[in-house]
């Protein structure tokens, strides 16, 4: 009898919890968002630099892009709500510049860190808001999404800084400017 009562209990469980309805939003906090900066298309000014680069480090300036989200879950016995809120933003606090090194050139290299950070951000929007949630995957899901995410913006950072020279290379600059703002026209085509 005692068996039967705790299978009873776990169809019953198990009722409940296929006949779940779930919900994704996907929230863009925009109060987070590079203070705007990317969305008026304002290119970044070494004034959004607020931090000293130490004269030891080798490279002139540093943009310090981040991405952060939080999810809230609200259950009943018929919905699973899921909530993902993003927030991308320029740190102007730990974005750092050397003292007498600012250029109009090397900024453009700093815009270009910023561009690429915003381009990966909006792909990985794009991916997320297109993505087919269900019950057994959105607990799992949205974190790959979002460690794939940042690994390719990694990557991408690295080959620019590497191609470029962190800079030195003005052909291969060039090339990445290009290259980097035909990126974010086809993005907005889309």
């Amino acid at each position: 009898m005692k068996y039967w009562i705790v299978l009873i209990s776990l169809l019953l469980h198990c009722n409940i919890l296929f006949s779940q309805n779930l919900q994704v939003q996907i929230v863009e906090d925009k109060k987070y968002v590079a203070y705007q900066k990317a969305h008026d298309s304002i290119p970044l000014t070494w004034q959004d630099f607020k931090a000293i680069m130490p004269n030891e480090v080798q490279w002139q300036a540093l943009t310090n892009t981040n991405t952060a989200y939080y999810s809230r879950v609200e259950e009943t016995p018929k919905t699973i709500k899921v909530a993902y809120t993003i927030q991308f933003y320029f740190d102007r606090n730990t974005s750092s510049k050397k003292a007498g090194t600012i250029s109009d050139y090397l900024l453009k290299h700093e815009q270009m860190h910023f561009d690429i950070a915003w381009y990966h951000y909006q792909l990985f929007l794009k991916d997320i808001k297109s993505t087919q949630w269900t019950l057994q995957n959105y607990n799992t899901l949205f974190a790959e999404k979002f460690k794939t995410y940042l690994a390719t913006a990694k990557a991408m950072q690295e080959a620019y800084d590497t191609a470029t020279a962190h800079s030195i290379n003005h052909d291969k600059q060039e090339e990445w400017n290009l290259k980097v703002n035909s990126f974010l026209t086809q993005l907005a085509l889309e």
